[in-house]
Parts: C-alpha cells; sequence; structure tokens
C-alpha cells in the first residue's frame, strides 16, 4: 500500500527567507490509498516573535497571541519528519509549503530537504490546472469545480485546508468524475433594487435622485426634464445630455 500524506501550512507572511517569516499551522493527515489511517498531525506553531503580517491574518485569523504558548518549530521537527517520513507527500501549490518547510528545517541545522525525506511530493495545483486545462486556480476553485463542499470555511485554516486538498486529489485521480466547465458563484448577486428614475443615482446624504441625462422614456414621469443649464444644438434643439449641472429631482 501507498502511503499518503496531504500537508498543508498557514504562515505568518509571503517570504520564509528575505521575510523570515514563520509557520504558525502545521497539519498532516495519512492516507493508504484512498482511505485516511486516522493519523493527523496538526499544531500551532509559536513563531518565535515574528508576527503576522495584515495580509496573512485576513486569510487565517490567527492571533499573535494566541501563539506565545505554543511549541517552536525545533520542538516539534523530529516528529513532523518521523511522521512524513517515506510517504508520497500531497500539497496544494507544493512550492510555497516546500519553501517555508526546507527553511524551517534549516533553522534547526537539519541538512536533508521535504523531497530527501518524502519518496515523492506531489502538488495538487498543478495536477489540477493539468486536468481542467487553465493556466492557474485556487483550491476553493478546483473544489467548486469537483462538487467539494467548502462551505463550512470562513477562514483558510491548515487542517480543514488539508482535508479539502485530500478530497481534490482524490476526484483528480477519478477519471469518471466530470468537472464543471467554469467556477460556480459561491454568492449569487442579489437582484438590482429598481429605480424609480431612469437614468439616474441616488444621493447617499439627501436620499434625493440625480437625473443623470435627458430621459427619452415617454411613459415615465420624467420625460422631457431638462438639465439646468442645458445645452443645445445649433439648430436650437437640446442636446440629449447634461449641461453644466445636473438636475436635481426632489
Amino acid at each position: 500500500m501507498t502511503k499518503y500524506v496531504f500537508l498543508d501550512t498557514e504562515t505568518t507572511g509571503l517570504d520564509p527567507l528575505q521575510g523570515n517569516h514563520r509557520i504558525i499551522d502545521l497539519a498532516c493527515i495519512e492516507y493508504e490509498d484512498a482511505a485516511p489511517t486516522g493519523c493527523v498531525f496538526n499544531l500551532k506553531i509559536n513563531p518565535e516573535g515574528k508576527k503576522s503580517v495584515k495580509r496573512a491574518f485576513q486569510v487565517h485569523g490567527i492571533l499573535d497571541e494566541d501563539l506565545v504558548d505554543k511549541p517552536t518549530f525545533s520542538d516539534i521537527h523530529q516528529q513532523f519528519i518521523e511522521f512524513i517520513r517515506g510517504s508520497h507527500l500531497i500539497i496544494f501549490n507544493a512550492a510555497f509549503d516546500l519553501r517555508f518547510l526546507n527553511a524551517e528545517l534549516n533553522r534547526v541545522n537539519y541538512t536533508s530537504t521535504i523531497s530527501d525525506i518524502c519518496a515523492e511530493v506531489t502538488c495538487t495545483m498543478e495536477f489540477a490546472k493539468e486536468k481542467l486545462g487553465v493556466r492557474k486556480i485556487s483550491q476553493d476553485a478546483a473544489c467548486l469545480r469537483y462538487g467539494i463542499d467548502i462551505s463550512s470555511r470562513t477562514k483558510h485554516g491548515a487542517l480543514l485546508d488539508t482535508t479539502l486538498c485530500a478530497e481534490l486529489f482524490i476526484k483528480l485521480l477519478d477519471e469518471t468524475a466530470e468537472p464543471l466547465k467554469s467556477t460556480p458563484q459561491q454568492n449569487k448577486h442579489s437582484p438590482t433594487k429598481a429605480i424609480p428614475i431612469p437614468r439616474a443615482y441616488k444621493n447617499k446624504e439627501t436620499g434625493s435622485y440625480t437625473q443623470l441625462n435627458f430621459c427619452k422614456n415617454p411613459e415615465c414621469e420624467n420625460f422631457g426634464v431638462v438639465a439646468k443649464n442645458s445645452t443645445y444644438k445649433a439648430n436650437s434643439e437640446l442636446k440629449r445630455r447634461l449641461g453644466k449641472h445636473n438636475y436635481q429631482i426632489e
């Protein structure tokens, strides 16, 4: 049987080298062939004083103060290495996570890389792009294309994203699975509220409407209403546009 390990991380930022950003959430789920074994490795990690940048926090929602009492990567790296050793490691956007994982290993003076530790590494993002014939795709979009429910997510978390990665990988392997041709809309647009005056916008402060141009609808109560300081053609016909000022309809 093939030992698969699905992995995901959350980090304080985007660059583990120049930015010195750190892993703060690490999750691994073990599978044998297409079935989970029940073995899970999931820890929040103390980034040793490195704070999450605003953009990263908006993604994962993990507070800096909630990590102060958590173990450092140095504390858990041996346990992590043994969990993934010899496995077929599967990650969505593997290049990103591998940069961080290898940087963390380097900080604890571990000379091997993730590729040395694991038998094989597969990127589900690249796999999905190939299967769907697209140049780029997010994990959410790929999941939606394959009918995988992502409604439980409000923020990104390593364990949830790892679970979704596993579901997506299994779908990608299934030759009978037929993905949607495009990504479905997650939040359906609410119907546009009808404006009582055509070609107008509502003033947020006064609640009144400003007509944008000469109304050409004969059934409208504002048909023929002229904008202030309107301009005229050479033959004295009114130009069908605003003049210097908008016409305010109270």
